[in-house]
């Protein structure tokens, strides 16, 4: 991957600030919502034995934080090779893990994003999606509403404080070693 030439890795805390102000959908919702609720919310649905995949869901949209959010529709291959190469340096470099082969977050951010246009944009029938863990878009829902209710800068230090919590636990230190 060939990056810009003023390109630099952003720090954990630069992710989380960018990713706080970073409005989804266009900024299109009902009422406000960041790319940064979007992981925190989507992060809880992962249970706490699974540090790996919470981490995963955490940094998933990291590179967003020097691209935007750029809606599916109008990314076009190039951009969206070059977000996959900054998001896999961002794994390497901030959250010291190694870039996983197959993406384990694909799944939940689909259930994530019908669980936003439920509550965000406008009602949808509610649905629950198989897959290796069952996750019912209600609790989804419910993770949504639960980050609305929460200030900005609460959201930057838990995203902050979960991201190091689980860069510190055996799982994840073992992928460390594999950088």
């Amino acid at each position: 991957m060939i990056f810009p030439s003023d390109y630099s890795t952003p720090t954990l805390s630069e992710i989380a600030r960018t990713l706080a102000g970073l409005r989804r959908w266009n900024n299109r919702t009902v009422v406000p919502w960041s790319v940064l609720q979007h992981s925190l919310a989507g992060a809880s649905m992962v249970a706490d034995e699974n540090p790996i995949r919470k981490i995963h869901f955490l940094a998933h949209d990291s590179e967003e934080a020097l691209t935007g959010d750029i809606p599916k529709p109008y990314k076009t291959a190039d951009m969206s090779e070059l977000g996959d190469g900054i998001r896999e340096d961002i794994f390497v470099n901030v959250y010291r893990i190694p870039y996983p082969e197959s993406p384990s977050w694909e799944y939940l951010d689909e259930v994530m994003e019908i669980a936003e246009r439920e509550v965000l944009l406008h009602p949808k029938r509610r649905k629950t999606f198989g897959g290796a863990v069952e996750i019912d878009v209600e609790d989804a829902v419910d993770a949504i509403w639960e980050l609305l209710r929460v200030p900005e800068h609460l959201l930057i230090d838990k995203y902050i404080a979960q991201v190091n919590r689980l860069m510190a636990s055996p799982q994840v230190r073992t992928l460390e070693g594999r950088i």
